[in-house]
C-alpha cells in the first residue's frame, strides 16, 4: 500500500505507482499540489483510496494494514481498472485533446471570443473493443501500404472491409473516394468522398478531390462550391484556387 503525503501529494510517483497494481491511499487537500494523486485516482475509478481528512485517511490505513482480504480485493479492482479506465489511455487522451483543439479552433473561426468549454470525454472501451480497434489499425496500415504500392484493388477491399464493421471510417472514406476517382468510376468517387465529408467537414482535402470528380462528372457549379468549402476551411490551399479559378475561367 503506498501511503501518499500532505500537503503535497506524490505526481509522477502516484502514477507510477497505480500503474504497476500498487494501491495509493490519499488525503485530499485544498490546494492543487494536495488533489494530485486524488484526480489520478477519480480517472482510474478508485475514489474509495481518497480520504477527507487526517483522521479518515490514518483509519483507512489502519484498516489496510488489519484486514489483508479487503487489501487484496483493492489490488483486484485497480488491476481490471488500468486496462479499462482512461488514466493510461494515452490515445483516448489524445483523441480528447484533439477534439478540444478542433473545438478552439472552430470557435476562433466563427469570430468567438476566448471562454471556458468542455469536451465530452468518449466513452471507456471494453478490453474486448480495444481488440477490435487494434485490429482495425493494423488493417489501415496495410491498406495504406498497398495503396502507396499503388496495388488499389487489394487496398480498396480492405477499406470496404473495415467499412462492414467501422462505416463511420473516415480514412477509410477518404482512400475508397482517392482510389474510385483514380481507377475511373468519379460516380462511386463522389459517394465516398460525400460519406467523408459528413463524417468530418473540416477535412479540406475531402472537399477539393469532390470538386475536381464533380468536375468530371460536368457538374461545374457544384464543383465551384466543393472548392469554395476547402477554401473556406483552409484559405492558403493553392490547388483548391488554382482549380477553383481555372473552373470559374472556363464558365465564363
Amino acid at each position: 500500500l503506498f501511503l501518499d503525503t500532505t500537503p503535497y501529494n506524490a505526481h509522477s510517483t502516484a502514477s507510477d505507482a497505480l500503474l504497476v497494481g500498487l494501491p495509493v491511499l490519499t488525503c485530499q487537500g485544498n490546494a492543487f499540489p494536495g488533489r494530485v494523486a486524488g484526480s489520478l485516482l477519480h480517472t482510474i475509478g478508485m475514489p474509495e483510496l481518497i480520504a477527507g481528512s487526517l483522521q479518515e485517511y490514518q483509519e483507512l490505513a489502519v484498516r489496510f494494514a488489519h484486514d489483508r482480504s479487503l487489501l487484496e480485493g483493492i489490488k483486484r479492482k485497480l488491476v481490471k481498472n488500468r486496462d479499462s479506465y482512461p488514466l493510461f489511455d494515452a490515445k483516448r487522451h489524445c483523441r480528447n485533446l484533439e477534439a478540444a483543439f478542433i473545438t478552439m479552433w472552430e470557435r476562433q473561426q466563427r469570430g468567438e471570443e476566448p471562454a471556458s468549454f468542455s469536451v465530452a470525454a468518449e466513452d471507456m472501451t471494453t478490453l474486448e473493443q480495444k481488440t477490435d480497434i487494434h485490429e482495425r489499425e493494423q488493417q489501415l496500415k496495410l491498406a495504406l501500404a498497398l495503396q502507396e504500392q499503388g496495388d488499389l484493388p487489394q487496398a480498396a477491399a480492405i477499406f470496404r472491409q473495415i467499412l462492414e464493421t467501422c462505416p463511420a471510417d473516415i480514412v477509410s472514406l477518404y482512400s475508397l473516394g482517392v482510389i474510385s476517382m483514380n481507377t475511373g468510376n468519379p460516380e462511386a468517387s463522389l459517394h465516398y468522398f460525400d460519406r467523408a465529408a459528413e463524417q468530418n467537414p473540416r477535412f479540406p482535402q475531402t472537399w477539393f478531390n469532390r470538386g475536381i470528380v464533380l468536375q468530371a462528372l460536368q457538374r461545374p457549379q457544384e464543383a465551384m462550391a466543393s472548392y469554395n468549402r476547402a477554401l473556406e476551411i483552409d484559405p492558403a490551399y493553392t490547388q483548391a484556387k488554382e482549380r477553383r479559378d481555372a473552373l470559374a475561367t472556363t464558365n465564363i
